[in-house]
């Protein structure tokens, strides 16, 4: 029986050179980014809030060297200079935290709002995984690339249709990509965390979201990605309860069930 990867030696991660993590302005990238500066490695940061990117890099600089770049990466052209950014500084670890979603209905939301989603949550991550691994190809250096997904990845969702089907696409191209790069030695993982208490629902419910229970924090999550980084495991479902449930509710659970307890989980996430 193979052993599990969570069970294996951890590698040091002080052996990165340089951290690329984009999204650092939410909750879990800038955890994240904290985690990396305390351990002296340089850090390229990307966001859309520039007041909170000069805030992390006047908070971290005291740690490590750190670049940030205000960026809106479902635009092109701001895709593009992250792609010029990368082709430079070759990083050797490369976080994809940025993503965004919306509840509801596919109809309640304009044309422009999912291509936005699937622009960001997508396109982009697959151009920054893309240019990541052909840089580090290029410059024969190992490395590793987080796409950062959800467990809303294996479902059908109703009133949550453009985000969960965005995440389905990050864990099966993350998975396959993973494959093809190993001989190479670089290594792209998959993260699937349950709920995470972050602004993501605020800005998913347009302002309209109440509460959910059970969600991790933050700083749990960015614990979990990196034990994940160290271990060098493939796919990490977490936390534990969530890793069960996911797997009850796609093999055991009737599908007619599922799409009913789906949707009233999501229409319970606002008024």
């Amino acid at each position: 029986m193979d052993q599990d990867p969570m069970d294996q030696d951890p590698m040091d991660l002080k052996k990165f050179s340089k951290v690329l993590i984009t999204g650092s302005t939410s909750k879990l990238g800038a955890c994240l980014a904290e985690s990396f500066a305390k351990k002296n490695i340089p850090l390229l940061l990307t966001g859309r809030n520039t007041k909170i990117l000069e805030k992390l890099k006047d908070d971290l600089s005291s740690h490590t060297h750190v670049e940030v770049f205000s960026l809106d990466l479902s635009r092109k052209e701001h895709l593009s200079r992250l792609l010029n950014l990368i082709d430079k500084h070759s990083p050797d670890l490369v976080i994809n935290s940025a993503g965004i979603g919306l509840y509801g209905s596919v109809l309640s939301h304009k044309l422009e709002e999912h291509l936005e989603i699937l622009n960001l949550n997508c396109n982009a991550l697959f151009a920054i995984s893309y240019e990541a691994a052909r840089v580090l190809k290029r410059d024969h250096k190992r490395g590793m690339i987080v796409n950062i997904s959800s467990v809303a990845d294996i479902f059908p969702y109703p009133y949550f249709s453009t985000y969960s089907s965005s995440k389905a696409f990050v864990t099966n191209f993350s998975l396959s990509f993973d494959e093809e790069l190993k001989q190479y030695g670089i290594r792209v993982l998959t993260s699937v965390p349950g709920p995470i208490a972050t602004d993501f629902r605020i800005h998913a419910s347009k302002g309209s979201f109440t509460s959910m229970k059970g969600a991790i924090s933050p700083e749990e999550a960015a614990y979990e990605i990196e034990e994940q980084i160290r271990r060098e495991k493939k796919l990490h479902i977490f936390p534990k309860k969530i890793r069960f449930g996911r797997a009850f509710l796609r093999y055991l659970f009737p599908k007619f069930m599922m799409y009913a307890l789906l949707k009233r989980k999501i229409q319970n996430r606002f008024k």
